[in-house]
């Protein structure tokens, strides 16, 4: 997949410079995820409920337009083909770098995720902070889809999750990523891979869901489930 130049940023970058999800490991990183450690049952019935729509979004990278036409298609559904909002199945499959928008403030914290993964904004800065999560807007319903300031324009996952996203991160990515945040140096010293990968899935954003491979899941999403595929290409 195309990657930006951004992969050049730090060590760590480097070290997840290919498809998380696609890469072995050794197996004392818990790389593989079980059946018997994934619970299958509850997911199937989230994503498996009744709904007139289905889509899920492949983001694998730092993508964070992908938000935005996340936004755009629940704005599409809603107003322009009058889908009843509860009737929009809509699924974000995040791994690989994106991981990171589904992480907490105390890992990006304590990892330093945004140098560590080379984010930078538009004018070349480190984004410092998970931007990419935290609404900024109010749900109100009865907002003027126009208004730049209702949570019809917020393309924030947590204003998105108000309007019924699922969002769901890569075990296999956050393995990877433990990896290489201790052989970069980012890790405080003495925690392991696994004590890495521990915190990273313990401390994802509210009713975020780690699922064992993205690339499976999103294979499952569209022959079990009938999901429409969609991605956006990454930030270059």
């Amino acid at each position: 997949m195309k990657r930006g130049t951004f992969l050049a940023a730090s060590a760590v970058a480097a070290a997840l410079a290919t498809d998380a999800c696609a890469k072995s490991a050794p197996a004392t990183l818990d790389l593989v995820e079980t059946a018997a450690q994934f619970d299958y049952a509850a997911f199937t019935k989230l994503v498996g409920k009744a709904t007139d729509v289905r889509q899920l979004w492949d983001i694998d990278g730092y993508e964070p337009t992908a938000l935005g036409a996340i936004k755009s298609a629940y704005n599409g559904y809603q107003f322009g083909y009058a889908v009843v909002p509860a009737e929009i199945g809509m699924i974000a499959c995040l791994h690989g770098y994106a991981n990171a928008f589904a992480y907490d403030d105390a890992m990006w914290a304590k990892y330093k995720l945004g140098a560590s993964f080379g984010f930078k904004d538009p004018s070349g800065n480190v984004v410092a902070t998970n931007i990419f999560y935290h609404a900024r807007s109010q749900p109100i319903t009865t907002a003027d889809p126009n208004d730049m300031t209702s949570m019809y324009q917020d393309g924030t996952l947590e204003a998105l999750q108000r309007r019924g996203l699922t969002v769901l991160i890569c075990h296999t990515a956050a393995a990877e990523q433990a990896r290489a945040l201790v052989a970069g140096g980012v890790a405080p010293a003495g925690m392991t891979a696994p004590d890495v990968l521990a915190d990273l899935v313990a401390h994802t954003v509210p009713n975020a869901i780690v699922v064992p491979s993205m690339v499976a899941t999103i294979g499952l999403l569209q022959n079990r489930f009938k999901y429409a595929y969609t991605t956006v290409n990454p930030v270059s």
